[in-house]
């Protein structure tokens, strides 16, 4: 969900998924990816991606197969209309498109949003799924990752992938990672992640606090 300038379509597509789709509503953005040729490593010439142009929700409600990844990378959620793919109600309908064992991948700022806003959301994404981790990305930003059980993470089963795949190999050494170390990237598991979010208000469709409190936290000043 979300091409932009195409490096998480470029990422996704060194390992070996069958068919990728990605939703995009700015027609614009396709265009503006060729920019970014080098870095996504012109993933929109690969056969098996596709660019669904359309709102994100709507075409992953439409999907005619379930997928066994979806990764939800949209626009920060202070930007009008983003907010609603932070809700309860995208996440289970996105869930309802998981196929048996299917992994669902968020991504979550952690610059420029009240500590509360934090809390929430993961509150209201571990609302629809329950086994979920919370992981450091690139400085300033976090993935949730839903998985259909407890994570458990195979640092040999990461090596073979990297050994496989030469473009996945190239992303690890962008950010000096390696199998062995992925761990380190782990910032809370399920119980610290639940302990973290707490109890309290979720972000729905009928309820859109984040769509508010978001732009407000872009002119909070910390003392």
């Amino acid at each position: 969900v979300g091409l932009a300038s195409g490096m998480t379509a470029g990422a996704v597509a060194q390992h070996p998924f069958e068919r990728i789709d990605v939703a995009e509503i700015e027609p614009a953005m396709e265009q503006a990816s060729a920019f970014f040729a080098r870095e996504n490593r012109d993933v929109l010439a690969d056969r098996r991606v596709r660019v669904l142009a359309g709102d994100g929700r709507q075409l992953l409600e439409a999907a005619s197969e379930p997928y066994d990844l979806v990764v939800s990378e949209p626009s920060n959620p202070w930007i009008a209309g983003v907010a609603n793919l932070f809700t309860r109600d995208f996440y289970a309908r996105a869930r309802s498109r998981l196929a048996p064992g299917g992994v669902f991948v968020q991504w979550l700022q952690g610059y420029s949003i009240f500590p509360e806003d934090l809390r929430m959301v993961i509150r209201t994404f571990r609302s629809v799924f329950p086994h979920a981790t919370l992981w450091a990305g690139s400085p300033g930003d976090f993935l949730l990752v839903a998985t259909p059980g407890e994570a458990c993470l195979d640092p040999a089963l990461v090596d073979g992938r990297l050994a496989a795949g030469a473009g996945a190999r190239e992303d690890f050494a962008r950010f000096g990672w390696d199998g062995g170390r992925l761990a380190f990237r782990l910032r809370l598991g399920e119980e610290d992640l639940a302990r973290f979010a707490g109890e309290g208000t979720l972000n729905t469709d009928d309820l859109p606090l984040l769509e508010f409190s978001a732009p407000r936290a872009l002119y909070a000043v910390s003392g």
